[in-house]
């Protein structure tokens, strides 16, 4: 029954196909060949300026040049030093306004390198896997804790296991993942990518140690995690301040 706020508007109006229909991929992967064909465009600029205009730096003609020779996975290893959760960001990343809108083929032709869906097309590649190419230097005996495991805590805690530190990330959700968990539209990260992608971050479960609130985490927190405990500070009330408050620094 329509609701009297919102004529016009009804539940149920769509089938359960349809729903599924129009919250499917938004960009559907490369296969290999497309792949191939969409790597052959590139110009592999020495100074390339889809680097430049890149937020994480990643080697984008190098990563083509390794699909446009079917080494898919050697792409994917080019990306991930660079950004471990590189296969969100194949999906999310606002590309046309950063490293294609940069590609001389958009300034000279008015359509770039899909750049963004060459870089899923890597990433995939290791996740159909389930295994990113890393391997952890030896132990160093330190001890790191990392609080919250979103998308910053995570690559922190990947980097500093690689360095064959002994890590603990802390988080308050069930989940990790943080925005790219809980903040992307169902639409751009199907298929519960977010959660798929954190655990390559950890693929053989030896890099570092998770304590998720939400799964168990009241057990025993282990050296790490239960020495930052006892030594944060019990947070202050929070109140209003008045004027002289205010005037007196408080």
């Amino acid at each position: 029954m329509p609701s009297p706020h919102s004529p016009g508007i009804t539940p149920g109006r769509l089938d359960a196909e349809t729903l599924t229909r129009n919250f499917s991929d938004l960009h559907a992967p490369y296969d290999a060949h497309e792949a191939a064909v969409a790597a052959d465009r590139c110009y592999f600029c020495h100074d390339a300026p889809c680097v430049t205009a890149c937020p994480t730096e990643i080697d984008i003609p190098l990563f083509i040049r390794q699909i446009s020779t079917g080494q898919p996975e050697a792409a994917a290893r080019t990306i991930l030093e660079q950004n471990i959760l590189g296969g969100m960001c194949a999906r999310v990343c606002p590309t046309e306004t950063l490293c294609e809108q940069a590609c001389v083929r958009e300034a000279a032709e008015g359509k770039p390198v899909e750049i963004g869906r060459l870089q899923r097309h890597a990433t995939d590649s290791v996740m159909a896997r389930q295994d990113h190419p890393f391997t952890r230097a030896p132990d160093t005996g330190k001890r790191v804790a990392v609080v919250g495991a979103g998308p910053a805590g995570l690559a922190c805690a990947h980097r500093l296991a690689m360095k064959g530190h002994d890590v603990t990330i802390l988080e308050a959700r069930p989940k990790p993942g943080g925005l790219n968990e809980y903040g992307i539209a169902a639409y751009k990260s199907t298929d519960d990518f977010a959660a798929r992608e954190a655990a390559l971050a950890d693929a053989d479960r030896r890099h570092f140690r998770r304590l998720w609130q939400g799964a168990g985490a009241r057990r025993d927190p282990g050296p790490v995690a239960g020495g930052l405990r006892r030594r944060l500070p019990r947070p202050r009330p929070w109140r209003r301040q008045s004027a002289g408050d205010r005037g007196r620094g408080a």
